[in-house]
């Protein structure tokens, strides 16, 4: 199945992105991807007809407050509105954005993909005029247009699917059904109630009284023609007496006009003697103001050339000195370079006066030196800020090695007297100590002493032990001991036994074994203390204890008695002394470290002094100074070079800037003597000199002046003159041309031809004002030669006036007549039934006129209607009966095949395969929704085919068993070229669509987005 190829653009129309700001309750909600057939897909309340409605809103407007939609606004302070990308075949992708504005409808911006912008006008071209109502008909539809189906009666249900067909929606239905409904409810050819019958009945019942009562006025019909014969005859008096009068108005004002008339054909035929005269507009007073120039400017050309020639001999009297002139900007410069030759002056005497000064200076600094001193060598002496650096920093660097050389004498000085001290020290303390040997025998003589000291001491634990084992012996050999352990038996025995019974009773055989293990324990304790009990170790123990006693009473005795004390005493002093001679000698390790420390500082100083030296000797030499400067005076030596070379480069400058003025000066003095040379005056000073040219120059300027505004004012003189001569020029070229123009070679002549003109021009001037005044009469210059060829114009008025009195005489006669019938007529009509007859009569008629044109109106509307219906049957519906035919076999399974159309009542037969007709009403409920469906996209298809629009539709499939809606989607899949949205809220139609093709709107996503 194929698009229409008749599609604006030749594409389609695809919405490829939507984006909501805040519509309803969907905030800043995006969805992109859109396929070209595109499913939405949620619950009840989740949004899809939000999102319905926000497309028709961003296309079309937002719905005004007057309107019966829904405006969708947000609840939660979102901003209104959002955008569509939608791809037009011919402008591409285009970003379709509307929010809330001025307008109640939205503020509406495209952008198309060339960049251009635009509003709702750029929207409406995209739409091709397109409004959301026609949209909606052809390309949106829901479930309401379905159970439009349902709602409709059976007879009505073929003219609801042609309505349908032709149209999108049921409106042909509804106004046909509202026309019809209107003209009943006026008039029905048998009818009672409707209000055109009733009046219609009521006006033949007055029409049938009128009639009686007018058998019983004979008489006043009979007035009723006489007045309309009267109203005619006085018409047509009114008549003639306007005619008569209009008529004496055109003699009256032709008596008026008729001298200008007559004067105006006088005239006429004057202005016809006169030969056609060819002269130039104004002529005689264009050569009157031509003469009148040409005669001051001849006057004023003699005069001018008279002041010429005076003036050129003023000038030749006149000679200024040109070659002093020509020397002014010298002479000038001259002059005022004499304050600056006496600067000069006083500046070289300054500079001779410093020079002497600096000379002086550098003679007693070489002094300070003791050096020669050439200038041209101490000028490339390095003395940069750098290099004083470097004298500074190894002058100093020098000076803190001298420093620190006293500091390394002081410091060896005080190290080699520590060092003799300590050596003293550590003789005498070994002098003090004692000999090996003595400090070993003593030692000896104390370690017998500390061994006697313990061996008492074990023997009196042997003392302790025997009497312990005695006390033991007797508190075993008591029976209470023994009872004791015996009881402490039994429980242990008794508790276990109880454990172990508890254990098999209850069938908890970890208990039972634990008490089992404890009685076993028990026992085994109770034999292993019995056993233990004997005498035998308390014997064996009492006679190791006094053998022991016998050995160490034996050794004890063998021991020497000592002096403890003194031998404490000896050793302790030893020791102090010992500690004392280590000490120095760590003391005395240290000096000798700290001798040895500074002997290596010396040395460092001896490398570091005579490297200083040389750095220092170096630089000396740079500034061509003797090393017995180098070590000692070699930064005020440096100050000094310094000095003297500013001092010479100081000399060398003033000697140049003296002489600079030197030569300045002599310069002005050779340029005052060369100019004085020009005015041949003796002068003794070069102020007298200055003052002199500046005096000279002056006269001889103001000749020059002088002589310049002599000629200025003679060549303006002279330009004028030419001025006068081209203009007087001027003027007799012009007089020539108006001789020439009109063929005379005179003035008289001129003036002559100019004076006929002049006439002529008078008579035309007056014929003109004449016809001007004519034409401003009521008559017409036709009219008025007829009147002009009348003999006697006023006997003509006098019998006109004689007619319209009698005129006058006959309509006020005939008025009275009138007047008198009327009267008759107006007893009659007051005086019963019939006048009122006669009112409630034309009251009545005048109503029923009224309601017959308001049923005019319907029935006319309804004409109309019927021709357009007509019309759409001849013209567009084959092609959409063709599709939907095509579209109902599809959804039917080819169970219905033809769809015929009857004419007369605007309905439906639909033919089956087995070749029966039915008409819409007697199809299934279901069937006439399949045919709705078809007609819709026929329609969308065929008439609409042309627009590439998206369709959109919303649930409308909910009362198609599995097997319809399964051919609906198969249907819907077949159609090309066109976007289709498919919203939905039941599950078991997404099986017919892809995963890309299916798009969730949750009422999470509705909520929060």
């Amino acid at each position: 199945m194929n698009a229409s190829p008749n599609k604006i653009g030749g594409g389609v129309v695809k919405i490829t992105e939507i984006h909501i700001y805040g519509f309803g309750k969907l905030n800043d909600l995006f969805i992109d991807n859109l396929q070209e057939f595109q499913v939405f897909f949620g619950e009840n309340e989740a949004g899809k007809s939000t999102i319905m409605a926000f497309i028709h809103s961003i296309l079309f407007g937002f719905p005004t407050k007057q309107q019966a939609e829904r405006r969708f606004e947000p609840k939660h302070g979102a901003s209104y509105g959002g955008k569509l990308m939608i791809d037009f075949p011919i402008h591409g992708r285009t970003v379709i954005e509307r929010v809330k504005g001025k307008a109640a409808t939205g503020d509406v911006i495209v952008f198309l993909e060339d960049g251009t912008k635009g509003g709702e006008a750029l929207l409406k071209e995209l739409l091709h005029r397109v409004d959301k109502n026609l949209f909606q008909s052809v390309f949106s539809f829901n479930i309401h247009g379905l159970q439009n189906v349902q709602q409709i009666k059976g007879e009505d249900l073929g003219k609801f699917l042609f309505s349908a067909g032709a149209i999108g929606t049921d409106r042909i239905l509804i106004a046909e059904q509202s026309l019809q409904k209107e003209l009943e409810d006026r008039f029905k050819p048998n009818g009672n109630k409707p209000l055109i019958n009733m009046k219609l009945k009521e006006m033949k019942q007055i029409h049938h009284d009128l009639k009686k009562a007018e058998r019983k006025n004979a008489e006043y019909w009979t007035r009723l023609q006489k007045k309309e014969m009267m109203e005619n005859q006085l018409k047509r008096l009114q008549s003639e007496r306007i005619e008569q009068e209009v008529e004496l108005k055109s003699l009256k004002e032709w008596e008026q006009i008729e001298p200008l008339y007559l004067q105006y054909k006088l005239l006429q035929e004057e202005a016809g003697i006169f030969e056609p005269v060819k002269f130039p507009v104004d002529g005689l007073a264009r050569l009157d103001r031509l003469e009148s120039a040409i005669d001051p400017l001849e006057a004023q050309k003699a005069s001018l050339a008279s002041r010429i020639q005076l003036l050129k001999a003023d000038i030749d009297q006149v000679h200024p000195h040109a070659e002093l002139l020509n020397k002014e900007n010298e002479i000038h410069s001259a002059v005022e370079s004499l304050p600056l030759w006496e600067k000069l002056k006083q500046e070289e005497e300054e500079l001779t006066f410093k020079l002497n000064s600096i000379e002086e200076e550098i003679v007693l600094l070489g002094e300070k030196l003791h050096l020669p001193i050439d200038e041209k060598s101490l000028i490339n002496l390095d003395t940069s800020v750098f290099m004083k650096d470097k004298i500074l920093k190894a002058a100093e660097k020098y000076r803190k090695l001298q420093d620190r050389k006293q500091d390394l004498d002081e410091r060896f000085e005080e190290e080699r007297q520590a060092l003799m001290a300590c050596e003293e020290g550590l003789a005498g303390l070994k002098r003090n100590t004692l000999q090996p040997e003595e400090r070993i025998e003593l030692q000896s003589q104390l370690s017998f002493a500390n061994e006697k000291k313990q061996l008492q001491q074990e023997l009196d634990d042997i003392f302790d032990r025997q009497e312990m084992l005695k006390k033991v012996q007797r508190t075993r050999s008591s029976g209470s001991k023994k009872k004791g352990e015996r009881i402490q038996f039994t429980l242990f025995t008794g508790l276990f036994i109880i454990l172990a019974s508890w254990g098999f009773w209850s069938g908890n055989w970890l208990i039972a074994l634990t008490g089992i293990c404890g009685m076993i324990f028990s026992i085994y304790t109770l034999m292993k203390r019995q056993t233990s009990r004997s005498d035998d170790f308390f014997d064996s123990e009492m006679l190791s204890l006094k053998e022991r006693e016998k050995s160490l009473r034996e050794k004890i005795n063998g021991l020497n008695p000592i002096n403890t004390a003194e031998t404490e005493t000896l050793l302790k002093k030893d020791d102090e002394l010992q500690l004392q001679m280590s000490q120095t000698q760590l003391q005395l390790k240290q000096i000798n470290e700290q001798y040895e420390k500074i002997i290596y500082f010396y040395e460092e100083w001896e490398a570091a002094s005579v490297n200083a030296e040389k750095v220092l000797i170096d630089l000396s030499h740079k500034l061509e100074l003797p090393d017995s400067l180098a070590l000692f005076h070699l930064v005020d030596a440096f100050n000094l070079i310094e000095r003297l070379k500013a001092l010479v480069k100081e000399k060398g400058y003033l000697i140049e800037r003296r002489d600079a003025a030197a030569n300045r000066i002599n310069e002005i003095v050779s340029a005052f003597e060369s100019l004085y040379l020009l005015i041949n005056e003796d002068s003794t000073t070069i102020q007298e000199c200055a003052y002199m040219l500046k005096k000279k120059l002056k006269e001889e300027m103001e000749k020059q002046i002088k002589q310049k505004e002599m000629n200025v004012k003679l060549l303006e003189l002279e330009e004028e003159w030419q001025s006068v001569n081209t203009l007087c020029d001027h003027y007799l070229e012009e007089r020539f041309k108006l001789l020439t123009l009109v063929n005379v070679d005179s003035i008289e002549a001129y003036r002559e031809l100019g004076n006929k003109f002049a006439k002529k021009e008078s008579i035309e001037e007056q014929l003109r004002t004449l016809h001007l005044k004519l034409k401003m009469a009521s008559l017409t210059f036709e009219e008025m030669e007829k009147l002009d060829s009348l003999n006697n114009i006023r006997a003509k008025a006098r019998e006109i006036q004689h007619h319209l009195a009698n005129i006058e005489e006959e309509i006020s006669l005939l008025q009275k007549q009138m007047a008198e019938n009327q009267y008759e007529i107006s007893l009659i009509e007051e005086g019963g039934i019939y006048a009122d007859l006669l009112h409630t009569y034309k009251l009545k008629k005048a109503e029923l006129e009224e309601h017959a044109k308001e049923w005019a109106t319907y029935a006319a509307a309804k004409n109309v209607l019927a021709r357009t219906v007509e019309r759409f049957q001849e013209e567009r519906l084959p092609k959409i009966l063709t599709k939907a035919e095509e579209y109902f076999s599809i959804l039917t399974n080819n169970k219905y095949c033809r769809i015929y159309l009857h004419k007369e009542v605007s309905n439906f037969h639909i033919e089956n395969n087995e070749g029966d007709l039915f008409e819409a009403k007697e199809l299934s409920q279901a069937t006439a929704e399949q045919l709705y469906l078809s007609f819709r996209l026929a329609l969308a298809e065929t008439v609409y085919g042309k627009y590439s629009f998206p369709i959109i539709i919303d649930d409308s499939f909910v009362n198609f068993d599995h097997h319809r809606t399964e051919k609906v989607i198969e249907l819907l899949k077949k159609i090309k070229g066109k976007q289709i949205l498919f919203f939905t809220c039941h599950q078991h139609h997404l099986k017919y669509f892809s995963a890309q093709q299916l798009i969730e709107v949750s009422k999470k996503t509705s909520t929060s987005a």
